[in-house]
């Protein structure tokens, strides 16, 4: 007897959601952000995911310094926005008082 276990998928993250890169993501030609950096999830929907960090990374000056999941661009045949975001990122505590 075969045992179908539905599909693990990650659940889309919250705007003011605190993150830390946990892989180096790449955004060719434009930039290379390393892994480590913490940022806030901005905005997010099915379709797109903006996250700011909190180190300003000058490459990413022209997009309020965030980095951008984007549907078809950032995921792969099958996989959501949310869970290409989650592959390489975790929850992060929240950010210290200015």
């Amino acid at each position: 007897m075969e045992i179908h276990m539905p599909e693990f998928r990650r659940a889309m993250p919250e705007a003011g959601e605190r993150v830390v890169l946990t892989a180096e993501v790449d955004r060719f030609p434009d930039v290379l952000v390393p892994a480590g950096m913490h940022g806030t999830v901005e905005y997010a929907d099915v379709g797109k995911i903006l996250l700011r960090l909190d180190e300003q990374v000058p490459d990413l000056a022209e997009w309020d310094n965030c980095l951008v999941w984007a549907d078809g661009l950032d995921t792969e045949e099958g996989q959501t926005v949310a869970e290409a975001f989650w592959e390489a990122v975790e929850a992060a505590s929240p950010a210290p008082a200015p």
